[in-house]
């Protein structure tokens, strides 16, 4: 019987350079880009050294790839950094990597690309992203992993409550304002919903450019102001506070309501806007307008006018908005508000774990659970 000497297996040469390049870029040019560019704005004073700073990390890049050219020039077996890592420590350091990277190296930059891609989502159509609304999700997905959620819009709060008594949603997202009016029976029957957790507060704020000449509520009398997207509950937030204070939401603003909510931040910092009403810490809308080249300032009520806003509307909350919420906002911030809560359409819907319909007013409107 003839002896043979086992072949090592190698993966096929077929790529070309077409091929190669397109499997280099596709690995350098990932969610990063879109997302970490303002992180460095923020930290350097200048134009110049935003782009010293990205010229520097390409270098520091490209050296890596040089010598990751180099280590493949001098192996002929496939495995990439396995191989390195394994050949020039130990074996036990190369597997600890393989399995890092499996369960936390490309599983996180997954993540990140998902999260990335529905943040742009949400800018292209008539909603604002939400981690609150997120988180959530991924709480009830761990507590039954069985559940497979499906996202779909809704146009927010004013929404949601129709869509909870006609048995279309089991859970939904509520902002404070539209609850209260859903279980008093403000201008409609009075609902029949439960409450099953507070998700956020909303102190309710306007932001307008920090070059304006606005500083309190009252200037802003008789000028536009963007106060969110129709259906949104902050209009009615919007409509209480401003009740609270003797002024009138549409007679006493040149009130504009939006089509989508992305387009408020742009219509403050082109001018087309003296103010945008919003609320929340880290709310989008502040988050774009504080990022502008004249960044933002904040106007809330004082405390005189706090005082009478709760004295006639009992429901909504003394709210602080915590330091740093939102770019260059340094001190804390006194307004008022309400909680968004979770609401479900009956106590069956709210112990049921099967066929569930979650909807959140958010850019993940309605996630649809289901066995």
């Amino acid at each position: 019987m003839t002896g043979s000497t086992p072949s090592e297996t190698h993966l096929a040469r077929r790529l070309g350079l077409f091929d190669t390049t397109m499997l280099v870029m596709g690995g350098i040019i990932g969610s990063g880009i879109f997302i970490n560019p303002y992180v460095v704005a923020q930290q350097v004073p200048s134009a110049i050294l935003i782009l010293g700073a990205w010229v520097f990390g390409g270098l520091i890049a490209l050296a890596g790839a040089f010598i990751y050219a180099e280590l493949a020039s001098q192996s002929s077996v496939s495995g990439g950094q396995y191989i390195y890592l394994r050949d020039a420590f130990h074996p036990a350091l190369a597997f600890v990597y393989g399995w890092a990277l499996l369960l936390v190296t490309q599983s996180g930059g997954m993540a990140a690309v998902a999260v990335t891609f529905a943040k742009y989502l949400c800018a292209l159509g008539n909603a604002q992203s939400s981690d609150n609304v997120a988180a959530f999700i991924a709480a009830v997905a761990d507590a039954d992993p069985g559940l497979v959620i499906e996202a779909v819009n809704t146009k927010g709060s004013t929404e949601n409550v129709p869509m909870l008594e006609g048995k279309r949603l089991d859970l939904a997202l509520v902002q404070g304002e539209v609850v209260h009016e859903a279980l008093t029976g403000v201008g409609r029957p009075p609902a029949r919903l439960r409450i099953i957790t507070a998700m956020y507060s909303t102190p309710g704020m306007f932001v307008v450019r920090a070059d304006s000449p606005y500083r309190t509520i009252a200037d802003l009398a008789g000028k536009p102001v963007a106060f969110g997207a129709a259906g949104s509950g902050l209009v009615i937030l919007a409509r209480y506070v401003l009740d609270g204070l003797g002024l009138d939401q549409n007679k006493d603003f040149r009130a504009i309501y939006l089509e989508r909510a992305g387009d408020g931040p742009a219509m403050v910092m082109d001018g087309r806007a003296a103010a945008l009403w919003g609320g929340g810490s880290g709310w989008p809308g502040f988050t774009a307008v504080a990022k502008g080249e004249t960044g933002a300032r904040f106007i809330v009520p004082d405390q005189g006018e706090i005082a009478r806003i709760l004295a006639k509307h009992k429901f909504l909350k003394p709210l602080p908005l915590a330091a740093g919420s939102s770019p260059g906002q340094d001190k804390p911030i006194a307004s008022v508000g309400s909680w968004s809560l979770m609401r479900c359409a009956s106590s069956s819907a709210c112990l049921s774990t099967n066929g569930l319909l979650i909807s959140v007013s958010a850019c993940v409107g309605t996630v649809e659970t289901l066995r």
